[in-house]
């Protein structure tokens, strides 16, 4: 199915994340709370499950490692 854009891969694209994404959800709660999962990605899908999985967002200048721990 095409995006606004009309282009179809990014479409199958944005699926593939919500699918694979899904799948770790799911996991992790039929698991709990015997397992952690800790991704670094930079998807940032508006599904609850993921917003309310978020722990740090290091976006505008903010780091996974800090700049002051390496000058």
């Amino acid at each position: 199915m095409p995006n606004i854009s009309g282009d179809v891969s990014k479409s199958s694209d944005e699926q593939a994340v919500h699918n694979m994404y899904k799948l770790i959800f799911d996991t992790v709660k039929e698991l709990s709370p015997n397992l952690q999962v800790i991704i670094t990605d930079h998807a940032n899908l508006k599904t609850s499950d993921f917003q309310e999985s978020i722990v740090e967002e290091w976006r505008r200048g903010k780091k996974l490692i800090p700049v002051e721990w390496y000058e």
